[in-house]
């Protein structure tokens, strides 16, 4: 992956990535991209405890990722939140959420 003046996410978009949480996640569940002021919600591909998104134009530098239960396009709202953040940023990094299940991303 080659550094950008975007950052090296900037290679990432349009690139498919996978949750794996530690419960199910509920059919119908969006992964939403957090990056600077954007908002952006993709449907995820759920199966049991895993789901999978494309990342959207748009997405660039340190971004966080939550599993929403609607779409937050523009917004987010704690109460639609069952799990996350991630931290996104060229590679995943898992990070700690009380009150919240964790997303564990293999290595």
């Amino acid at each position: 992956m080659t550094k950008t003046k975007h950052g090296a996410i900037k290679q990432l978009v349009g690139a498919s990535i996978a949750f794996t949480a530690e419960s199910a996640i509920p059919p119908g569940s969006f992964v939403t991209f957090v990056s600077g002021l954007s908002v952006v919600s993709m449907m995820g591909e759920v199966n049991d405890v895993a789901t999978s998104a494309t990342i959207p134009p748009g997405i660039s530098g340190q971004s966080y990722v939550f599993v929403t239960s609607s779409d937050a396009q523009g917004k987010i709202d704690d109460a639609a939140v069952p799990f996350g953040p991630a931290v996104l940023e060229g590679k995943l990094i898992q990070v700690l959420v009380l009150s919240r299940p964790v997303l564990t991303f293999p290595s």
